[in-house]
């Protein structure tokens, strides 16, 4: 039987390992170093609430790439999610360039890493294939957790979209004006990777269930995220607890939903036990 060789796939691993410090640093510093971190790309805060905002869903991108790290053969159609992710940052960089939010030595380190990345997940994924699986039968239960993630699938895309291409569509549907356009453009990255890991999750439930604590996190994240603007009174409490309300109740249909007891198993598993 053809095997992928360990070096390969603990290359995959280690890459993936990396993109997750990478983004959990980026998101500390987002949080909590936001001067020093702008001034590294020769910028200053416009907008500290969508820099706060930004790293919050950065952490949710360093949760996928560490779920991900876990078993890149089992999860190798969710890899596609960090190619995306990469390649629109590439594209992003040359847009910020062109508009003035970027100096060309700037772009040029961040275009370098982008596409370095891109092009090492789209060599390593080629070779590396889903490892076989043979899903149990489907329940309802099933059927309304694919649902949900389908749901936030195609809402986190189209924020993605409202925040990179239309931003005038996003700023007007929060009533939250645009003060700091780079910023926002960036956040709009983080969207898509939940948003598209979201709908190759509900490809097949089972198999892709621990993805579904993105999603979660995205929520409980926010949640924290909006108890800190409140702290420091950016939002009132109000607005805070309808917010509140709103992800506790998702949160909690989700966990309700959530399929504990994996009834899938793998091929390989099968052949094992039948012999």
């Amino acid at each position: 039987m053809d095997r992928k060789p360990s070096s390969l796939r603990g290359a995959l691993r280690t890459l993936l390992i990396v993109l997750a410090v990478v983004d959990l640093l980026r998101a500390v510093l987002f949080l909590t170093q936001q001067s020093w971190l702008y001034s590294a790309v020769g910028r200053s805060i416009v907008d500290p609430v969508i820099t706060r905002q930004y790293g919050i869903f950065l952490l949710t991108v360093a949760l996928f790439y560490a779920l991900l790290a876990r078993d890149p053969e089992r999860y190798a159609r969710l890899l596609w999610v960090g190619v995306a992710q990469h390649a629109t940052a590439a594209v992003l960089a040359l847009n910020d360039l062109i508009v003035g939010d970027l100096s060309v030595p700037v772009f040029l380190v961040v275009l370098m890493g982008e596409l370095l990345i891109t092009a090492a997940l789209v060599v390593l994924n080629s070779r590396i294939h889903d490892a076989p699986w043979l899903p149990g039968p489907s329940t309802g239960r099933l059927r309304w957790m694919r649902r949900i993630m389908l749901g936030f699938g195609v809402l986190f895309v189209f924020w993605a979209v409202a925040s990179t291409i239309i931003i005038p569509l996003g700023s007007w549907l929060l009533n939250y004006p645009v003060i700091d356009s780079y910023t926002t453009k960036q956040q709009g990255i983080a969207f898509l990777v939940i948003g598209l890991s979201s709908l190759l999750a509900a490809a097949d439930i089972r198999r892709y269930r621990i993805f579904i604590w993105v999603v979660i996190s995205s929520q409980a994240f926010g949640c924290l995220n909006s108890a800190y603007e409140v702290f420091v009174g950016t939002i009132p409490l109000s607005v805070a607890f309808a917010q509140w309300s709103i992800q506790a109740v998702i949160v909690a249909s989700i966990l309700w939903l959530y399929p504990w007891k994996e009834a899938g198993v793998s091929n390989t598993a099968l052949a094992t036990s039948a012999s």
